[in-house]
């Protein structure tokens, strides 16, 4: 019976279509994107030679990663450290010196990216950077609700998780 409904479904379910671009053609894949007519998921791959390779050759600057102790920035530091970049800091604005989640030969630094003088000051005494990442953010499902004060506040922690970060990591490029 299973194989029955397996070849049934095979007729007329058909898997999403992907289209995948190399990383390092990432404005082609955007502008794929901004046509509006695709129907599916479109894809960045990484070939072995696309990032690795630009990462490993700057050996006096660091890569500054922001919120790097949650799960995304974990895997992201794991990643970076497979492909040879030897100088990582993480920013965080939670203290985890002595936090399981703290990796041998991470610099990590408690900082608030959304305060600018907080950051500034912090990275300012790091020395050169050669890349940037955010991975800053704060989970909190719920329901809007007009009026409610609790979802005002949470919106405001979203806000400078995300965008206020994003503004003072910008100006940071343009400053160091």
């Amino acid at each position: 019976l299973l194989h029955k409904i397996k070849n049934s479904m095979e007729t007329w379910m058909k898997p999403i279509a992907i289209k995948t671009y190399p990383m390092n053609n990432i404005k082609d894949a955007f502008r794929y994107l901004q046509k509006g007519k695709n129907i599916g998921k479109v894809v960045l791959s990484n070939e072995s030679s696309d990032l690795s390779t630009n990462l490993a050759n700057t050996k006096n600057s660091s890569i500054l990663i922001i919120g790097g102790t949650g799960a995304l920035g974990q895997h992201l530091i794991k990643w970076l450290r497979m492909s040879g970049e030897k100088n990582l800091i993480v920013i965080s604005r939670r203290d985890i010196s002595l936090d399981s989640l703290k990796i041998d030969g991470i610099n990590y630094l408690q900082s608030d990216a959304s305060d600018w003088d907080s950051l500034y000051g912090t990275v300012n005494s790091i020395g050169p950077i050669h890349g940037i990442v955010s991975c800053a953010g704060i989970l909190k499902d719920q329901i809007y609700s007009t009026g409610d004060d609790n979802y005002n506040h949470d919106f405001n922690d979203l806000w400078k998780a995300k965008v206020v970060v994003a503004e003072n990591l910008s100006r940071l490029q343009e400053t160091c």
